[in-house]
């Protein structure tokens, strides 16, 4: 965690020097050098952002001593305080015990699971890290801000769709296919939006251009099309991606928002000026004209568009700039800025850092023996909480369960140096808190409840240890996400390939002598010069289904798409993509496809080791909107071949990533001993579900359909709960207590489904023959924890995730956007509260979140003066008004509710009123945005302001 704050400042202190720099001295370079120039520096700087590894060189001269870690002691007795890390045992003994007194304090004796239920643990002091607390601070302003981007983009989507038709102009679209074809770039789709108030260009992949009417002269509307264009031809969109991307991770720099200010001010800027090239001063006046009558008094930024309307204090620069002189490239400017960052970059480290890698020689008995002195060292330190508004808290923690101790992966005899067997072990543990002040905390924080008092936070420890006739020797723990070279540690199938790249750095081996997971290449590329340079590449095998491939160790892994990338994501030359995919039909018949959709160039690839590798290329871009793809087919049978597909989004993939995609396309090995049994299939759904995939979920009485939601990346309804469970293979009959089931259809060919009341479930083809069964078993499932408890059915959960998503399809736009019809924002608030609890009559009776009864009320509205203060304070933004609601609900279900919701979200309240019997209550902290020509409502917590 250390490490990567410390990088991460790094990064954003020498960013921060250029752009303090480029501040201070703007109105020296703001008329003198183009646009261009400038967007160039900007997308340099929010790449090397993005990039928060340390890049600096073994023995940098620069070096900088860090800031010593501190900790957070928090005392009943003394109050709290903040020490060095490094004197906290000895500072820890002054706090508990008042006294100066230097001298140790004997030990406390082992802690068993077993007295945790007897005695609960003195927490008149508690240890708080304050890297944790930045980190989870940083984490919280990273998300909050990439949500808030999503959530202004999907309002956007959503209001376009909403007033979005086709022109009825003919003129239109002939001058659009004009203008595309003279500029060189795909015909974009062209809409009317009366809601946009001014011509954009909106996504990505699919770019759309709205106008907000169609009464525009032909000759400004050259103009204005013309300019949109520039921005397609540009990949100006990928651009501000980029650059939103940079300001999230940096969202505490006030710089990288200044940038992003300039950056999008400068898109137009550079836009202009490609849109007038060549253009005579007559036609440059009448495109400024246009600009004027496309002046706007206020603009709200829209992440991911463009926007050829300006406000009048930008579109003096815009005007300077087109009727101006022809600037300086500055070129050299920006490149000798980037310069200097990348060579403080290399040239200047920190002093020390700290290690997450923790390496304990300790022998273990059984590795639960290990768990529970984990858990021990829990309950001791407890158990840091945060509040919604930020504080933290130390919870005192009365026990402490393993809730899973997993052997993931075992390389038995393949490392004979090793004093014994290297296995890779998953570990997650829950709580049960003494203070019954911590349980409000846990429930809104990263806490979860599995029933009986007891939380889990889901976040498992990744352990590898030497097993042999002494015992378990720990070798290296590590938090959940990274084992080494990136390697996921959700994905199942590979658990292995990871266990053998930690024994293999850990061993210092050359990898010749051990090439079936880990091996390194020797790649000739060239430098900016033409000069040809030798680099050693580390490569990690991945075995498929039925295949195997070498790709460079440090590209990310996607699962459910088998899908490579760069860790960068996006470099200056684009995002480099790699795919396996199995089609079906042969080689000459996906051939025969590809070229009956697009122009493709069909070759021989003679550098290949195989004749069945052939490079299509050609500028296809039709399915995706990729702007260069590459694809290799290598036949299974006569009816079967993989397909290799290589792309980059922005049409330009550097050497050095062609030369690690070579190598990689080379090293694709059809094997028919690695064709994926049933189970391991199973697994790889159950694992895609873990990751997001889009997933159709059916309800099921019998044969009878009795409704059906859908998540994807466009719903919030959280992840799949199947993907924390282990599964066994069950060869009995089918459970036959209840008739219900829940169907999940996660690929074409096949789908899950789960049993009303059971912990059972079954894999089958979408024609219905059964693949297998099987039986989960984890924590709240009763059989799965090392102290088993009794809790939900597998089918509970699931059904309890599918409520939630057909609660969630049901609260979409029109529920939450209430359009402006001269309301005051009180009225609106009103109106808003109303749209929202009218949901939950609207969903099926045998939703859990179904009523039969509902009522809204918004009330304490803040005064103009409390909003303003709300301002000031960062609780509210512009636009934005705070009040409470409360929500009046008779459930259809109410026991089933209860258990759902704590005491603060569901509170009886007696009949009378209008209110009938068995009416729950409950409050929330609402805040109202106007936006978009009306209003959004957001539920902030149940506390106050």
């Amino acid at each position: 965690m250390a490490p990567f704050l410390l990088t991460l400042s790094k990064h954003s202190l020498l960013a921060a020097a250029v752009l303090a720099l480029a501040a201070i001295t703007k109105p020296l370079w703001r008329e003198r050098y183009g646009a261009r120039s400038r967007c160039a520096l900007w997308l340099a700087l929010a790449v090397f952002l993005l990039l928060p590894v340390d890049w600096s060189v073994p023995d940098a001269p620069v070096r900088v001593e860090p800031p010593a870690e501190r900790t957070l002691i928090l005392s009943a007795q003394r109050g709290p305080s903040v020490v060095r890390t490094d004197e906290l045992p000895r500072r820890q003994e002054t706090v508990l015990t008042g006294e100066n007194d230097t001298s140790p304090l004997p030990a406390d004796p082992p802690v068993t699971l077993g007295d945790a239920d007897r005695t609960a643990l003195d927490n008149s002091a508690k240890n708080v890290p304050l890297t944790g607390l930045l980190f989870l601070l940083w984490g919280m302003g990273a998300t909050g801000y990439t949500t808030l981007q999503i959530v202004k983009y999907k309002r956007f989507c959503r209001l376009v769709r909403r007033w979005r038709h086709e022109t009825t102009r003919s003129d239109y679209a002939r001058l659009l296919a004009d203008e595309s074809a003279a500029l060189g770039v795909k015909q974009p789709r062209l809409l009317l939006c009366e809601a946009v108030g001014t011509p954009m260009m909106s996504g990505l992949f699919h770019p759309v251009l709205l106008l907000p009417h169609e009464d525009y002269e032909p000759a400004a509307l050259r103009f204005i099309l013309r300019h949109e264009l520039c921005h397609l031809k540009r990949h100006d969109l990928a651009y501000k991606l980029v650059l939103t991307a940079a300001n999230g991770v940096h969202w505490f720099d006030p710089l990288v928002y200044w940038m992003l200010r300039q950056a999008d001010e400068d898109v137009e800027l550079a836009c202009d000026s490609r849109a007038t090239e060549g253009m005579a001063h007559a036609e440059k006046t009448a495109y400024g004209e246009t600009l004027l009558a496309a002046v706007q008094a206020k603009i709200a930024p829209v992440p991911m568009t463009t926007s050829f309307g300006s406000t009048a204090e930008r579109l003096k620069h815009r005007l300077a700039n087109v009727l101006g002189g022809k600037k300086r490239r500055g070129l050299w400017l920006a490149a000798l800025a980037v310069a200097a960052v990348a060579a403080s970059a290399l040239l200047i480290a920190w002093q020390s850092g700290t290690d997450e890698k923790t390496k304990d020689a300790d022998v273990w008995l059984t590795m639960e023996d290990y768990a529970l002195d984990r858990a021990n060292a829990v309950r001791e330190s407890g158990v840091a909480l945060f509040s919604q508004y930020g504080g933290a808290a130390v919870a005192a923690v009365s026990d402490v369960r393993a809730t899973e101790l997993e052997r993931a992966a075992v390389l038995d005899g393949v490392f004979p140096e090793l004093d014994g067997r290297p296995e890779l072990w998953r570990y997650d543990y829950a709580v049960r808190f003494a203070d019954e002040e911590s349980l409000p905390l846990a429930d809104r924080g990263d806490w979860y409840s599995i029933g009986d008092g007891w939380y889990d936070n889901r976040q498992y420890d990744v352990l590898v240890v030497l097993a042999n006739a002494d015992g378990y020797r720990i070798l290296y723990t590590g938090t959940r996400g990274m084992v080494k070279d990136y390697i996921n540690d959700s994905g199942r199938t590979y658990y292995r390939e990871a266990l053998y790249d930690w024994c293999a750095d850990h061993l210092a081996l050359d990898e010749t002598d051990y090439p079936r997971y880990l091996h390194r290449v020797t790649l000739t590329d060239t430098d900016g010069t033409g000069s040809a340079v030798r680099k050693t590449a580390a490569f990690h095998r991945y075995e498929g289904d039925g295949w195997s491939v070498y790709v460079p160790t440090d590209w990310l892994f996607t699962p459910q798409w088998m899908q490579w990338k760069p860790l960068s994501g996006v470099d200056a030359d684009g995002s480099t993509y790699f795919e396996v995919t199995r089609a079906d039909g042969s080689m000459e018949d996906i051939k025969a496809y590809y070229a009956s959709i697009g122009a493709w160039r069909f070759e021989t690839d003679l550098s290949a080791p195989l004749d069945y590798y052939y490079n299509v290329g050609g500028g296809y871009d039709a399915a995706y909107g990729y702007a260069h793809e590459e694809l290799y087919f290598v036949p299974i049978d006569g009816d079967h071949c993989y397909v290799l597909s290589c792309y980059s989004v922005n049409g330009v993939t550097s050497a050095e990533d062609k030369a690690l995609l070579r190598a990689a396309l080379t090293s694709f090995t059809p094997d028919e001993s690695l064709r994926w049994t049933t189970e391991q299939r199973f697994q790889y759904e159950i694992d895609c579900l873990a990751h997001g995939t889009g997933v159709e979920l059916t309800l099921l009485s019998g044969a009878r359909e009795l409704g059906s939601c859908r998540n994807d990346f466009a719903i919030s309804g959280g992840f799949c709960p199947l993907g924390q469970y282990t599964y066994t293979p069950w060869e009995d009959a089918v459970y036959a207590g209840g008739d219900k089931a829940i169907r999940l259809t996660v690929s074409d060919g096949c789908y899950l489904e789960v049993y009303e009341d059971s912990n059972l479930i079954s894999y089958c083809r979408s024609d219905g023959s059964l693949l297998g069964r099987y039986m989960a078993s984890g924590a709240g499932l009763g059989d799965g924890s090392i102290v088993p408890v009794e809790g939900t059915s597998l089918y509970g959960m699931v059904r309890e995730w599918y409520d939630v998503l057909e609660l969630a399809d049901v609260r979409r736009a029109p529920v939450i956007f209430i359009a402006d019809e001269g309301q005051s924002w009180q009225e609106a608030a009103q109106s808003w509260a109303d749209a929202y609890w009218n949901a939950l009559t609207r969903v099926p009776e045998d939703n859990v979140y179904h009523c039969g009864f509902v009522r809204a009320k918004a009330y304490s509205f803040l005064s103009d003066d409390d909003n303003e203060q709300m301002r000031r304070l960062g609780k509210l933004r512009e636009g934005e008004y705070g009040f409470y609601m409360n929500g009046y609900f008779v459930p259809t279900h109410a026991e089933e509710l209860t258990a759902r919701y704590d005491e603060h979200d569901m509170q009886p309240v007696e009949a009378g009123d209008g209110l009938p019997a068995g009416t729950y209550t409950t409050f929330y902290r609402c805040r109202l945005i106007a936006a978009d020509g009306g209003w959004y409502g957001e539920i902030l917590g149940n506390g106050s302001w």
